[in-house]
Parts: C-alpha cells; sequence; structure tokens
C-alpha cells in the first residue's frame, strides 16, 4: 500500500492513459490534482493502411495466453456461437503464454480443431496481416485469480482504429476505448459472462451489416481519441498545466543561491 508514497511526496505529476488507472492511482494516495490521464496514441500509419479484405468469417484475438485476457471463455462463446454462425466461420489466436497447452485441449474437447488455430507470436507485420483480415474481434478480459488486471490492451485500440468491430468486456480500461453506446448495444458485457458473449458474438457473426456500423464506430472513436495526434495534444496540454520544478532540485537551487560564493578553477 506505501509503494507510491515517496513518489506521491516528492510532488511530480504524474500521468497514466485512462480514467480506470488514474481512479487506481487516487484510491492509492496520489494526490488529484497532479494526476492527469494522457491516453496512447496509435502509429499514425495504422489508420493511414486500413484497407481490408472483404469479410472472411473470421473471429481474431490478440494477446498474451494469460488468464486475464479470458481466453477460455472467448473459446467456449465461439463454441457456443459456431452453429449459429455456420461453418466457415473460424477462430484465430495470436500470441503465446503459458495456458497454451491447456487450451488447446480445451479446443479439442469442444471438437472445435477444424475452426480454431493458435498461432503463437507473429513478427508485427504478420500480426497487423491478421488484423486486417479479421470479421470480428473479441478479447474477453477478465481479474484473474492474483488479482491481475488489464490497464488499456493495445491490441484492441488497433483492431478498433482498423475498424474492426470489436466485443469485449468491462474491465479495467477496455470501456474507454470503445465508443459510449458499447454497453447499450450489448457488445460490452460482464467479465466471466460466457452467455452473453456468445450472445454478443452471434449477434455481430450473424449480420454483415451490423458489423460494418460497429466496426465503423469503433473506428471514428479510436481514430478521435488514441490518435498520435490526440496523445501529442493531451501530452502538451498536460506539461503546460502539471510540469514545475521538482522539489529537490528547488531546494538544492535554494543552497546555492543562499550559499557563499563559489569559486571554480579553470
Amino acid at each position: 500500500p506505501d509503494a507510491y508514497a515517496d513518489l506521491f511526496a516528492s510532488g511530480a505529476a504524474l500521468l497514466t492513459n485512462s480514467e480506470y488507472m488514474r481512479g487506481r492511482l487516487l484510491d492509492a494516495g496520489a494526490p488529484e490534482e497532479r494526476v492527469a490521464v494522457v491516453r496512447l496514441g496509435v502509429h499514425p500509419g495504422l489508420a493511414e493502411s486500413s484497407s481490408r479484405p472483404a469479410a472472411l468469417g473470421r473471429l481474431l484475438t490478440v494477446a498474451r495466453l494469460v488468464p486475464k485476457k479470458g481466453i477460455e471463455d472467448s473459446i467456449r462463446a465461439f463454441a457456443a456461437a459456431r452453429p449459429h454462425l455456420g461453418l466457415d466461420w473460424s477462430y484465430h489466436i495470436v500470441g503465446d503464454g503459458p495456458l497454451r497447452p491447456s487450451l488447446e485441449r480445451l479446443v479439442k474437447r469442444e471438437g472445435l480443431e477444424p475452426w480454431v488455430r493458435f498461432f503463437g507470436f507473429l513478427p508485427r507485420s504478420e500480426t497487423l496481416s491478421a488484423l486486417r483480415e479479421a470479421s470480428l474481434f473479441v478479447l474477453a478480459s477478465k481479474v484473474d485469480g492474483s488479482g491481475n488486471t488489464e490497464g488499456t490492451p493495445v491490441s484492441i485500440m488497433e483492431a478498433a482504429t482498423l475498424g474492426i468491430p470489436i466485443v469485449a468486456t468491462r474491465h479495467a480500461g477496455i470501456p474507454e476505448v470503445l465508443p459510449p453506446d458499447a454497453l447499450a448495444r450489448g457488445f460490452l458485457v460482464p467479465e466471466g459472462d460466457v452467455p452473453t458473449l456468445t450472445a454478443a458474438l452471434i449477434r455481430l457473426g450473424c449480420s454483415e451489416g451490423m458489423r460494418a456500423d460497429w466496426g465503423a464506430a469503433c473506428a471514428r472513436h479510436a481514430r478521435a481519441t488514441y490518435s498520435a495526434g490526440a496523445f501529442t495534444a493531451a501530452l502538451v496540454a498536460t506539461l503546460e498545466a502539471k510540469a514545475r520544478i521538482p522539489r529537490l532540485v528547488e531546494s538544492v537551487r535554494a543552497c546555492v543561491v543562499a550559499g557563499p560564493p563559489m569559486q571554480f578553477e579553470r
């Protein structure tokens, strides 16, 4: 609980990337007037090269295979949704981690081996290709058994910027990445709620028009909020409002100014 005590006492301004994380800092004792939110900005070239092929019936997750990413929930939701989506749909999982063996066993138990593929970690260019070929992006993040949570997943920001319709959970900073009506539209679901996640996948998976509409909404929100320009503007505004000489430097300067004249050799 006192891990940040010295930092808070220093008077330094604290920059974080979401209202969720700002709340965590305030809960830990940070002085409210010294905390600011500067949201991350995705690479500016991403939006410029956002053309994507026609819908392929492909669900995608890009994440480390660790408990907080909720991959088991998204696999179970895909298993329940697949009979409604049709045989043309597949689920691609990009990323690796300690849960991969157990997740592969789950896929086998569910009889999903023809439709679910694990790609492991991919180079950046191949990850972007996987994003551009996706029809629908899902990330079912949740608090894990040790209390570990997300911050603001970059994969969701990038998928949204590319105009991919997103289904995700009400977890950590994720709701801030999606349009404000994501909850009302049913595309932001409670964490750990597989039936509701399944219903959202079915609704979007069965309607190309709905996917196009939601994907466009995700892109508009992401490009306005998580662009490089928005990041730069927020950073400059925060520096103008919060930056000041640290207390330690002030005290040293005061000692130098108040002390006797100093002589230096050449």
